[in-house]
């Protein structure tokens, strides 16, 4: 087994993110000389915020403090501890704020959630919109 590399005057967190960095390096290398059938390669990517991911999917966004993205067409989990599922153009603003998939759906109070359907919105404290068609969940643990 071979010794990670430390950079002097680096923090632990600086080394630690420069070795994440070199095993990408090598796993985009692996991927790259494999056939791998268009459009998506099935890979996890790194979010751009702390501990996110993104898996799949085109123009999707894993910004937040450990947000998901699993798959789809421009999903944004923004909120921390938020997760996308798939779908399009679905948002999980809020803190640990979850959208499952559908469409056009909207998460963005802390503990919302949105399991599907279209252009749906949980915007009230702990509310929840099962499915359907532009329904909205705005009240204090609402449900529709």
């Amino acid at each position: 087994m071979a010794i990670p590399s430390r950079q002097i005057g680096w923090s632990d967190d600086s080394n630690l993110l420069q070795n994440i960095l070199k095993q990408l390096s090598r796993l985009t290398q692996v991927v790259a000389s494999t056939v791998v059938p268009p459009p998506i390669p099935a890979i996890i990517i790194l979010g751009t915020g702390i501990g996110s991911t993104m898996r799949c999917g085109n123009g999707n966004d894993a910004s937040s403090l450990y947000s998901t993205v699993s798959g789809g067409f421009i999903n944004t989990a923004s909120g921390q501890y938020s997760f996308v599922g798939g779908g399009r153009t679905n948002t999980a603003s809020g803190p640990i704020s979850t959208v499952s998939g559908g469409h056009c759906n909207t998460a963005s109070d802390p503990i919302s959630t949105v399991s599907g359907g279209y252009c749906n919105a949980a915007s009230g404290p702990i509310s929840t919109v099962s499915g359907g068609y532009v329904n909205t969940a705005s009240g204090d643990r609402s449900t529709v």
